[in-house]
């Protein structure tokens, strides 16, 4: 079963890799069209693929967000 979950991770941060290789060529003219801040720029792509991604992660995978990110107290 771990060897199972490292692997999950593992595909997870090579997905975010090749994530972050690719979409700038494909956000930058979204986020021109949208004439958005400076600022903004900056944050909005990190927030797309940082949070989308491990989202999406949770609902194909199922496994507890609380158990798997270590939130108990």
């Amino acid at each position: 079963m771990k060897n199972k979950r490292v692997f999950q991770a593992n595909l997870f941060a090579f997905i975010l890799l090749g994530l972050y290789a690719i979409a700038p060529s494909a956000l930058i003219p979204i986020f021109e069209k949208m004439n958005i801040s400076s600022s903004s720029y900056i944050v909005l792509p990190q927030i797309l693929l940082l949070l989308v991604p491990t989202i999406v992660y949770f609902m194909i995978t199922r496994y507890s967000v609380k158990d798997t990110l270590k939130l108990k107290r």
